[in-house]
C-alpha cells in the first residue's frame, strides 16, 4: 500500500489490517467469509474493467503478431 499510495496511506492500511484481525476473531465464520467474498469481488472489478479496456489493443497486437509469424513461415 505504501508503494501505491504513499507512506502515509501505508500506515492507515496497517491499522485496517490489524482491525480485520480483531474482527475476524470476534465475528462469526459466516460474517468473515462474507467479508472475504466482498474483498475478492472488489479486487475483481478493476481487473475486469482493465480487461475490457485493453481487449481492443490486445486483439490488434495479436493479429499483428500472428500475421508476422505467418509471413515468416513460423506458423
Amino acid at each position: 500500500m505504501s508503494f501505491l499510495a504513499g507512506v502515509k496511506a501505508g500506515k492507515y492500511y496497517d491499522y485496517f489490517y490489524l482491525s480485520t484481525i480483531v474482527l475476524g476473531a470476534i465475528l462469526s465464520m459466516q460474517d468473515v467469509m462474507n467479508i472475504i467474498d466482498i474483498a475478492y469481488a472488489l479486487m475483481a472489478l478493476p481487473t475486469m474493467i482493465s480487461g475490457f479496456l485493453l481487449a481492443p489493443k490486445v486483439l490488434k497486437e495479436s493479429r499483428s503478431y500472428f500475421s508476422r509469424m505467418k509471413a515468416e513461415g513460423k506458423l
